[in-house]
């Protein structure tokens, strides 16, 4: 008995635990390999989440770039029709309905609005780019809607106004975020427009018969007081 004992003493050497069966060995692994598992998982939404917010982010500058270029190309238009008076004075000056002095400086709010929503997607700020690209989508809409018809004849028909944002801006909270970026050089196109602000010539109508239009034709006219 002390024999058997004994062996059984030397098998065992000090500080050595002894396992009873392989299950908590086989639990261990399990544990470990789920772990790993929901690790791979984590990452995996992880990554599709950024995937994703950065599509949308790109998506969304595109549109302000765009945007940008539209509100440039009909800003180019107004100055130019601004420059061209003899072509549409006599209209404005008759109160032709639609016809009224061009203003290319109209366009200065909603270009700031488009910049400063660009800036915010390269910050980030996702969510909050999508509520201030709203805001300058509707300043754009308003300059259109205020544009006298003598330049709304020279526009094409890819120059209109945005009204809608791209589908990228749907469902945002403010709080969304996106992976940073450097700013696309052409949110500088928004300096370019905010620039343009021309000191226009007030237009007095009472009396005037500019160069010979009204020749033969019944206008009212400024007549001297005979009484005088």
């Amino acid at each position: 008995m002390d024999r058997q004992h004994k062996k059984n003493r030397a098998r065992t050497k000090p500080g050595t635990r002894i396992r009873h069966g392989g299950s908590h060995r086989g639990l261990d692994q399990a544990s470990e390999k789920s772990l790993k598992s929901s690790k791979k998982l984590g990452n995996s939404v992880l990554n599709e989440h950024i995937s994703g917010a950065t599509a949308k982010r790109d998506q969304l500058l595109q549109f302000i770039v765009e945007r940008l270029q539209v509100q440039q190309q009909v800003q180019d238009k107004e100055s130019d029709a601004l420059r061209n008076q003899n072509e549409w004075y006599r209209d404005v000056f008759r109160g032709k309905p639609g016809f009224h002095v061009p203003d290319p400086g109209r366009w200065a709010e909603a270009a700031g609005g488009m910049k400063k929503a660009g800036e915010a997607l390269c910050r980030g700020d996702l969510g909050r780019a999508t509520q201030i690209l709203e805001r300058a989508l509707q300043a754009e809409s308003a300059a259109f809607e205020a544009l006298p018809e003598q330049v709304l004849n020279r526009l094409n028909s890819g120059q209109t106004a945005g009204h809608e944002g791209p589908a990228a801006g749907d469902g945002l909270s403010e709080e969304d975020t996106c992976p940073t970026r450097t700013p696309p050089p052409e949110l500088r196109i928004a300096d370019r427009i905010i620039a343009v602000q021309p000191q226009q010539q007030r237009v007095s109508m009472k009396g005037k018969q500019p160069h010979d239009w009204w020749t033969g034709e019944d206008e009212d006219e400024e007549k001297p007081d005979e009484s005088a």
